[in-house]
């Protein structure tokens, strides 16, 4: 399971650089908008474009940082393992799934077909099996589960 772990790390690393990008670049053609508005006759109409073009670029910011947050502690988390107990960090395969415990990115899907969750330690289902062994069963949903590996 190990180089599965290392495959997961390497998607989930690649879809926060992918959002770090994306938020960089919708932040900074925010601000080319508000900078590059012009003042007109309509009185309000430019301060209100350029307050929204404002907000814009603080909602990308925010993004910005959180993708970065999550990035920084991934690598945090990159080096530590194998686990013997579900934590940041750990990839843990259940009866009937396969989660990363880390960003709360949701499902993903590696190239060769493999799926799982990344999830993070606040999720319900995270803090259901922190701390947990392998051999240990556990109720989600109505459903019956068993940690079977954990890397």
């Amino acid at each position: 399971m190990a180089h599965l772990k290392v495959l997961v790390l390497a998607a989930v690393r690649s879809v926060l650089e992918s959002r770090i990008a994306l938020a960089r670049t919708a932040m900074e053609e925010a601000q080319a908008a508000a900078n590059s508005e012009e003042k007109s006759s309509a009185g309000d109409k430019y301060e209100t474009s350029r307050a929204m073009s404002q907000n814009q670029r603080d909602l990308n910011a925010r993004q910005l940082l959180e993708a970065r947050n999550a990035l920084h502690n991934l690598e945090l988390c990159e080096g530590n393992g194998p686990f013997k107990k579900a934590f940041p960090g750990a990839l843990i395969r259940t009866s009937d799934m396969l989660y990363f415990m880390g960003p709360g990115l949701g499902k993903l899907t590696l190239e060769d077909g493999t799926v799982f969750i990344s999830m993070s330690a606040q999720a319900p289902m995270g803090q259901l099996l922190q701390g947990k062994k392998v051999g240990d069963k556990f109720l989600f949903q109505g459903k019956k589960g068993e940690i079977l590996e954990i890397s």
